[in-house]
Protein backbone atom coordinates (compact mmCIF):
# COMPACT_ATOMS: atom_id res chain seq x y z
CA UNK A 1 0.00 0.00 0.00
CA UNK A 2 1.39 3.45 -1.05
CA UNK A 3 2.85 5.42 2.21
CA UNK A 4 -0.01 8.15 2.01
CA UNK A 5 -2.17 10.29 4.24
CA UNK A 6 -5.08 10.87 2.31
CA UNK A 7 -7.07 8.90 -0.04
CA UNK A 8 -9.75 10.20 -2.32
CA UNK A 9 -11.79 7.22 -3.70
CA UNK A 10 -15.25 5.85 -5.19
CA UNK A 11 -17.02 3.90 -2.56
CA UNK A 12 -17.66 1.45 -5.39
CA UNK A 13 -15.64 -0.88 -7.38
CA UNK A 14 -17.76 -0.51 -10.37
CA UNK A 15 -19.90 2.80 -9.87
CA UNK A 16 -22.44 -0.17 -8.07
CA UNK A 17 -20.83 -2.83 -6.00
CA UNK A 18 -20.20 -1.24 -2.17
CA UNK A 19 -16.73 -1.95 -0.85
CA UNK A 20 -17.51 -3.65 2.27
CA UNK A 21 -16.87 -2.43 5.69
CA UNK A 22 -13.99 -4.92 5.88
CA UNK A 23 -12.14 -3.37 2.87
CA UNK A 24 -12.60 -0.32 3.79
CA UNK A 25 -11.31 -0.51 7.04
CA UNK A 26 -8.07 -2.47 5.18
CA UNK A 27 -7.90 0.75 2.91
CA UNK A 28 -7.24 2.69 6.46
CA UNK A 29 -4.62 0.83 8.13
CA UNK A 30 -1.92 3.04 9.50
CA UNK A 31 -3.83 6.14 10.12
CA UNK A 32 -4.81 7.02 6.71
CA UNK A 33 -7.64 8.70 6.05
CA UNK A 34 -10.50 7.49 3.78
CA UNK A 35 -13.16 10.50 1.45
CA UNK A 36 -15.40 9.16 -0.70
CA UNK A 37 -16.37 10.52 -3.84
CA UNK A 38 -20.06 11.78 -4.17
CA UNK A 39 -21.46 14.07 -7.31
CA UNK A 40 -24.32 15.98 -5.68
CA UNK A 41 -24.39 18.09 -8.64
CA UNK A 42 -25.16 15.21 -11.13
CA UNK A 43 -26.49 12.27 -11.67
CA UNK A 44 -24.84 9.31 -13.24
CA UNK A 45 -26.66 6.11 -15.15
CA UNK A 46 -23.67 3.76 -13.14
CA UNK A 47 -25.08 4.02 -9.89
CA UNK A 48 -27.10 1.88 -7.95
CA UNK A 49 -30.43 4.40 -7.72
CA UNK A 50 -30.40 4.95 -11.78
CA UNK A 51 -33.14 3.19 -13.26
CA UNK A 52 -32.97 2.53 -16.47
CA UNK A 53 -36.39 4.36 -17.98
CA UNK A 54 -34.73 7.15 -16.74
CA UNK A 55 -34.10 9.91 -19.42
CA UNK A 56 -33.91 13.65 -19.51
CA UNK A 57 -36.79 15.16 -18.24
CA UNK A 58 -38.15 12.17 -16.50
CA UNK A 59 -38.06 11.94 -13.63
CA UNK A 60 -38.78 15.73 -13.91
CA UNK A 61 -36.08 16.54 -12.06
CA UNK A 62 -33.28 15.09 -14.59
CA UNK A 63 -31.60 17.46 -16.72
CA UNK A 64 -29.51 17.16 -20.16
CA UNK A 65 -26.17 15.07 -20.52
CA UNK A 66 -22.81 16.79 -19.40
CA UNK A 67 -21.42 16.80 -23.05
CA UNK A 68 -17.88 16.13 -21.46
CA UNK A 69 -18.79 13.47 -18.83
CA UNK A 70 -20.66 10.35 -20.65
CA UNK A 71 -23.50 8.99 -18.64
CA UNK A 72 -23.48 12.14 -16.41
CA UNK A 73 -26.70 14.09 -16.12
CA UNK A 74 -26.97 17.71 -14.85
CA UNK A 75 -30.33 17.49 -12.16
CA UNK A 76 -32.56 20.07 -10.35
CA UNK A 77 -30.63 19.68 -7.27
CA UNK A 78 -32.80 21.49 -5.08
CA UNK A 79 -35.67 19.06 -6.01
CA UNK A 80 -36.04 17.02 -2.38
CA UNK A 81 -36.48 13.72 -4.41
CA UNK A 82 -32.73 14.48 -5.67
CA UNK A 83 -31.46 15.59 -2.32
CA UNK A 84 -32.96 12.42 -0.68
CA UNK A 85 -31.12 9.92 -3.44
CA UNK A 86 -28.01 12.15 -2.11
CA UNK A 87 -28.73 11.85 1.39
CA UNK A 88 -29.26 8.30 1.18
CA UNK A 89 -26.32 7.74 -0.44
CA UNK A 90 -23.88 10.24 1.78
CA UNK A 91 -25.49 7.96 5.22
CA UNK A 92 -24.46 4.49 2.49
CA UNK A 93 -21.14 5.52 2.24
CA UNK A 94 -21.32 6.73 6.51
CA UNK A 95 -21.82 3.23 7.36
CA UNK A 96 -19.33 1.47 4.88
CA UNK A 97 -16.81 3.21 7.38
CA UNK A 98 -15.06 6.28 5.52
CA UNK A 99 -14.21 9.15 7.01
CA UNK A 100 -15.92 11.72 5.34
CA UNK A 101 -17.23 12.68 1.67
CA UNK A 102 -15.73 14.74 -1.17
CA UNK A 103 -18.25 16.16 -2.79
CA UNK A 104 -18.65 17.07 -6.52
CA UNK A 105 -19.88 19.32 -9.05
CA UNK A 106 -20.63 21.64 -6.02
CA UNK A 107 -20.15 23.81 -9.12
CA UNK A 108 -23.48 22.63 -10.58
CA UNK A 109 -25.69 25.87 -10.06
CA UNK A 110 -23.92 28.28 -12.16
CA UNK A 111 -25.36 26.27 -14.81
CA UNK A 112 -28.90 26.92 -13.46
CA UNK A 113 -27.95 30.27 -12.44
CA UNK A 114 -30.26 32.42 -14.85
CA UNK A 115 -32.92 29.91 -15.16
CA UNK A 116 -33.16 29.41 -11.32
CA UNK A 117 -32.22 32.98 -9.29
CA UNK A 118 -31.97 30.94 -5.94
CA UNK A 119 -29.72 27.72 -7.83
CA UNK A 120 -26.58 29.46 -5.96
CA UNK A 121 -28.45 28.87 -2.61
CA UNK A 122 -29.88 25.61 -3.17
CA UNK A 123 -26.57 24.27 -3.45
CA UNK A 124 -25.32 26.02 -0.02
CA UNK A 125 -29.04 24.21 1.42
CA UNK A 126 -27.81 20.51 -0.40
CA UNK A 127 -24.26 20.87 1.01
CA UNK A 128 -25.58 21.93 4.75
CA UNK A 129 -28.12 19.10 4.09
CA UNK A 130 -25.35 16.47 3.98
CA UNK A 131 -23.25 17.35 6.55
CA UNK A 132 -26.37 17.51 9.04
CA UNK A 133 -27.70 14.34 7.98
CA UNK A 134 -23.90 12.63 8.38
CA UNK A 135 -22.88 14.21 11.92
CA UNK A 136 -25.87 12.84 13.47
CA UNK A 137 -24.32 9.79 13.78
CA UNK A 138 -20.24 11.19 13.60
CA UNK A 139 -20.12 14.55 14.81
CA UNK A 140 -16.24 14.91 12.83
CA UNK A 141 -17.46 13.26 9.62
CA UNK A 142 -15.71 14.96 7.00
CA UNK A 143 -16.88 16.95 4.45
CA UNK A 144 -14.77 18.46 1.93
CA UNK A 145 -15.85 20.38 -1.87
CA UNK A 146 -14.40 19.32 -5.40
CA UNK A 147 -14.48 23.64 -5.85
CA UNK A 148 -17.07 24.73 -4.69
CA UNK A 149 -14.97 27.97 -3.06
CA UNK A 150 -17.55 30.36 -5.09
CA UNK A 151 -19.85 29.75 -2.10
CA UNK A 152 -17.29 30.24 0.63
CA UNK A 153 -18.41 33.99 1.22
CA UNK A 154 -21.72 31.60 3.02
CA UNK A 155 -20.70 31.65 6.62
CA UNK A 156 -22.94 28.81 7.81
CA UNK A 157 -21.20 26.58 4.82
CA UNK A 158 -17.71 27.76 5.72
CA UNK A 159 -17.97 26.84 9.18
CA UNK A 160 -19.73 23.60 8.36
CA UNK A 161 -17.11 22.35 6.00
CA UNK A 162 -13.67 20.12 6.25
CA UNK A 163 -12.23 21.79 3.38
CA UNK A 164 -12.02 22.29 -0.55
CA UNK A 165 -10.00 20.69 -3.09
CA UNK A 166 -9.08 23.21 -6.02
CA UNK A 167 -7.18 22.33 -9.31
CA UNK A 168 -4.54 24.52 -11.11
CA UNK A 169 -4.70 27.17 -8.80
CA UNK A 170 -0.43 27.45 -9.80
CA UNK A 171 -0.42 24.92 -12.84
CA UNK A 172 -2.21 23.55 -15.35
CA UNK A 173 -5.02 25.70 -16.13
CA UNK A 174 -4.71 24.98 -20.06
CA UNK A 175 -3.04 21.89 -20.37
CA UNK A 176 -0.30 19.76 -18.21
CA UNK A 177 2.67 21.84 -17.45
CA UNK A 178 1.20 25.12 -18.49
CA UNK A 179 1.82 28.26 -15.88
CA UNK A 180 -2.09 29.46 -14.61
CA UNK A 181 -2.54 33.14 -15.41
CA UNK A 182 -1.79 35.11 -12.17
CA UNK A 183 -5.58 36.73 -12.38
CA UNK A 184 -6.69 33.43 -12.16
CA UNK A 185 -4.26 32.48 -9.02
CA UNK A 186 -4.99 35.83 -6.93
CA UNK A 187 -8.63 35.40 -7.20
CA UNK A 188 -8.45 31.67 -6.26
CA UNK A 189 -6.41 32.42 -3.55
CA UNK A 190 -9.11 35.49 -2.38
CA UNK A 191 -12.03 33.11 -2.24
CA UNK A 192 -9.65 30.29 -0.60
CA UNK A 193 -8.31 33.00 2.04
CA UNK A 194 -11.14 32.56 4.45
CA UNK A 195 -10.91 28.97 4.66
CA UNK A 196 -7.71 29.24 5.47
CA UNK A 197 -7.93 31.48 8.05
CA UNK A 198 -10.50 29.27 9.69
CA UNK A 199 -7.79 26.64 10.08
CA UNK A 200 -9.70 24.29 7.06
CA UNK A 201 -8.14 22.03 4.60
CA UNK A 202 -7.14 23.53 1.06
CA UNK A 203 -6.25 20.77 -0.97
CA UNK A 204 -4.28 21.77 -3.92
CA UNK A 205 -4.09 19.90 -6.96
CA UNK A 206 -2.06 20.87 -9.93
CA UNK A 207 -0.89 19.29 -13.53
CA UNK A 208 2.82 19.32 -13.88
CA UNK A 209 5.68 16.96 -15.14
CA UNK A 210 8.46 20.13 -14.52
CA UNK A 211 10.31 19.50 -11.95
CA UNK A 212 10.93 23.20 -11.36
CA UNK A 213 7.24 23.78 -11.87
CA UNK A 214 6.53 20.85 -8.80
CA UNK A 215 9.12 22.59 -6.71
CA UNK A 216 7.54 26.05 -7.32
CA UNK A 217 3.78 24.33 -6.29
CA UNK A 218 4.99 22.77 -3.51
CA UNK A 219 6.88 25.89 -2.29
CA UNK A 220 4.07 28.72 -2.95
CA UNK A 221 1.38 26.06 -1.63
CA UNK A 222 2.99 26.19 1.87
CA UNK A 223 3.71 29.38 1.82
CA UNK A 224 -0.41 29.85 2.01
CA UNK A 225 -1.45 27.36 4.11
CA UNK A 226 -2.59 24.46 1.20
CA UNK A 227 -1.54 20.97 1.12
CA UNK A 228 -0.09 20.43 -2.38
CA UNK A 229 -0.96 17.45 -4.61
CA UNK A 230 0.82 17.10 -8.12
CA UNK A 231 -0.32 14.06 -9.80
CA UNK A 232 -1.43 12.79 -13.43
CA UNK A 233 -5.11 14.70 -14.81
CA UNK A 234 -7.11 11.57 -15.15
CA UNK A 235 -6.16 11.29 -10.85
CA UNK A 236 -6.04 7.62 -11.13
CA UNK A 237 -2.65 6.79 -10.39
CA UNK A 238 -0.38 7.83 -6.97
CA UNK A 239 2.73 9.99 -8.18
CA UNK A 240 6.32 8.74 -7.14
CA UNK A 241 6.46 11.52 -5.05
CA UNK A 242 3.54 10.02 -2.68
CA UNK A 243 4.25 6.61 -2.35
Amino acid sequence: MPKVDLFIMDPTQDGSALYSPRQVAQLKQDGRLLLAYLSIGEAENYRSYWQKDWKPGHPAWLGPTNPEWGGNYKVHYWDPAWRRIVCKSALSIQKQGFDGLFLDVVDGWEFWQKDHPQAQKAMVDLVLEVSRETRRAQADFGIVLNGGDGLLGDRPLLEAITGVAKEEIFFGLGGDSKVTPAQFTRECQKRLRPLVEARKLVLSIDYTRDPAQKRAAYERARQNGYLEFIGARGLDSIPAQAR
